[in-house]
């Protein structure tokens, strides 16, 4: 029995984000196997910024896809790697892109795969240079207890166009689902007539970047403000930080000491930026951010005082009364980064995610 996943990029109409699975995502994304069971969220997306930075080797030889303007040589390199007899592939054939997938995260049981278009020499393209939609398949066998949610990041300067998360009871059991996950797209009026419509490669993602230094260019920092009603004028700007591969952004209120009802209360009522949807993120949500890449970027780390101040509650309640506190001096070399303390214990001042 197969399950097949899909996520659909409807792109040249308006912005917007839905959740999909509690999480967030945008455009139009189901995941459905054959059973006929389905989840689906529809919303717009904006076409992304050219160039988008990735955080691993676009190049990498486990990849399975190739673009028809590659020499022979350069192809063979692209379809080539040490499963190669395992999972040999017709190389995918998009005129003018290859499809690369990569391997963002393995956290707690779960592995995180993004994928998108490049060009030749690595660099991300822009899904409005091949098709009106572009719709990704995941198909692999069942699998007990695996659950895939397919998101669609909606934000313009998105790194991955479709993320791809595997959740077993292990993360070996998640590792070995993508091995056997294959991806099917269809592209529906693309942009050069004649070209076919219908492809399939396996997923086989790039392994995370061994350097950490890879990871800095996921996010980036910007002043941003909500834009102005009618007769109103343009709210202060606050500086963020943003992870471009989640879309999420971080921000730190000024320096000071709360407790955790004070902490969550200081994001979700702070209207910073002109933005009413401020809150403080839960132990997951901080997870990914780190695995994103987060405390590697020496800009997001002073921006929000994460070696000066390291002590940032989390909305994720623990056992006995107690809150749980993420501790960042620990995220580069303590998995166990978390602790719990009374929700009455006077922490550094919260970090506010929207």
């Amino acid at each position: 029995m197969k399950r097949e996943f899909i996520a659909v990029m409807l792109l040249w109409s308006c912005s917007g984000a839905q959740v999909v699975d509690g999480q967030k995502a945008g455009v139009s994304a189901t995941a459905r196997n054959e059973l006929g069971n389905s989840v689906t969220s529809d919303a717009g997306s904006q076409p992304p910024a050219e160039g988008a930075s990735a955080n691993s080797n676009p190049n990498a030889p486990d990849n399975k896809a190739a673009v028809t303007n590659i020499s022979p040589d350069q192809s063979k390199a692209l379809t080539s790697g040490p499963d190669a007899n395992e999972m040999a592939d017709v190389p995918v054939h998009i005129e003018g892109s290859y499809l690369y997938c990569g391997q963002l995260y393995a956290l707690n049981t779960t592995v995180e795969v993004g994928c998108r278009f490049n060009d030749a020499k690595g660099k991300k393209v822009a899904p409005k240079s091949i098709a009106q939609t572009i719709t990704y398949k995941a198909i692999l066998p069942a699998i007990d207890d695996l659950v895939l949610q397919t998101l669609s990041p909606t934000h313009a300067d998105r790194v991955y166009d479709v993320l791809f998360q595997f959740t077993a009871p292990t993360l070996e059991r998640a590792q070995a689902a993508t091995r056997k996950t294959r991806i099917a797209i269809h592209l529906e009026a693309p942009v050069v007539a004649g070209t076919p419509t219908d492809y399939e490669s396996s997923l086989a993602p790039a392994p995370i970047p061994t350097n950490p230094t890879a990871l800095t260019s996921n996010f980036t920092i910007s002043s941003v403000s909500a834009p102005a009603g009618p007769g109103e004028t343009t709210p202060p700007a606050v500086t963020t930080i943003k992870d471009l591969i989640s879309g999420e952004s971080y921000y730190r209120r000024p320096a000071g000491s709360f407790n955790w009802t004070n902490a969550n209360l200081a994001c979700a009522n702070s209207d910073d930026g002109g933005f009413t949807d401020w809150r403080m993120p839960s132990r997951s949500e901080i997870e990914v951010a780190f695995a994103h890449g987060l405390i590697q970027n020496v800009t997001a780390v002073s921006n929000l005082r994460l070696k000066t101040e390291s002590e940032i509650w989390v909305s994720t309640s623990a056992a006995g009364g107690n809150a749980d506190f993420y501790d960042s001096l620990l995220g580069n070399t303590n998995p166990a980064q978390f602790q719990a303390a009374s929700s009455a214990t006077l922490l550094d001042a919260p970090l506010c995610q929207r």
